[in-house]
């Protein structure tokens, strides 16, 4: 080993002596993997793959859990070309390794746009299933991987705990690009919502559903206030010192004119808790509501309006009073002309 490592630090191979050694050792321990590894990285260097990749075979049977031989035996695979069997190698290398997907990841990701990407990082996700949040959440950067990011979420194990951040990265690229629809049929799969029956208001009663936000409620939590479904209703906890977002859902409203109707529980003081809705992407309001009223109506425009985010606020009061109250259901219905 000292005599290879001096012949490498040189950058020439080493002698015919230490060639000897190295046969002399692996005549008394033929189980021992590290002959092989020496072999194998000297063709490599020598660009004789084929024979690097069957020492390198013959090393990682002595020993499957050599770091070395799986490393090298996956750089000499994609070097080869066959970079479907490399990365193979290195899914499981970041078993062994812990904390090595990571560097895994971007390989996968680049490679993901081969022909034939798809059943190859399938087979990978199987071999290691702790590579599939990861991969999809690097995958979710680049809506054009959205059909291969579907495809591969039925890959490996059905119950990620993580897949609401590459499921929210994904449907943000859509939405920012302003394909709503894409965004929405991409959110029902996730969300197994039917196509007919779309309701113009999803969710109204606030059931604990899976589907993720925007085109289900989204909640928030601060030190201003905090919304949260309770039992069918949304409890509202509002202190009335700053302004504060506390719930919001992105709704596809066609053009025309609406009702919204809110169920109240609880006393809620004038101005301290309105409904916005403001068409997207630019922003504009179409409707600013207070929450005591009954029912609110609006008219979604023919231009320049094709997705509208429905928000609850809380208005700072100049003599700040907590407000808590349940609302619920809420129900978007189209007013006849």
């Amino acid at each position: 080993m000292a005599e290879v490592g001096r012949a490498a630090a040189a950058g020439t191979n080493p002698g015919p002596d230490t060639y000897a050694k190295l046969e002399l050792v692996s005549a008394r321990a033929p189980l021992q993997p590290e002959p092989f590894l020496l072999k194998a990285a000297i063709a490599s260097r020598n660009g004789e793959l084929d024979r690097a990749a069957e020492l390198l075979q013959a090393a990682r049977w002595r020993s499957p859990r050599s770091v070395a031989a799986r490393y090298l035996l996956a750089d000499v695979r994609i070097r080869q070309g066959n970079v479907a069997s490399g990365l193979a190698e290195m899914a499981v290398l970041a078993q062994i390794v812990p904390g090595s997907s990571v560097q895994l990841v971007p390989a996968l990701s680049s490679y993901a746009q081969q022909p034939g990407a798809l059943k190859n990082l399938s087979e990978i996700i199987r071999i290691n299933p702790r590579l599939k949040r990861p991969l999809l959440i690097a995958l979710a950067a680049d809506t054009s991987n959205a059909d291969m990011i579907l495809a591969l979420s039925k890959s490996g194990p059905q119950n990620d705990s993580g897949s609401k951040a590459w499921q929210e990265r994904l449907l943000k690229g859509f939405i920012d690009k302003g394909d709503y629809g894409r965004a929405y049929s991409i959110w029902r799969q996730f969300s197994d919502v039917p196509e007919s029956g779309s309701p113009l208001l999803f969710n109204g009663e606030f059931r604990p559903l899976a589907a993720p936000p925007p085109f289900n409620w989204s909640f928030t939590s601060t030190s201003a206030g905090f919304a949260e479904p309770a039992d069918g209703t949304l409890r509202v906890l509002y202190f009335g010192r700053t302004d504060a977002a506390l719930a919001g859902q992105l709704l596809l409203l066609s053009p025309g004119r609406y009702a919204l109707k809110t169920a109240v529980r609880g006393q809620i003081p004038e101005g301290v808790l309105e409904w916005t809705l403001a068409c997207q992407p630019r922003g504009d309001v179409i409707l600013r509501g207070d929450l005591g009223a009954n029912a609110q109506t609006f008219a979604v425009p023919q231009a320049n309006c094709p997705a509208q985010r429905l928000v609850l606020h809380g208005r700072a009061q100049d003599v700040p009073s907590d407000v808590d109250v349940r609302l619920g259901p809420v129900v978007i219905e189209p007013v006849r002309q």
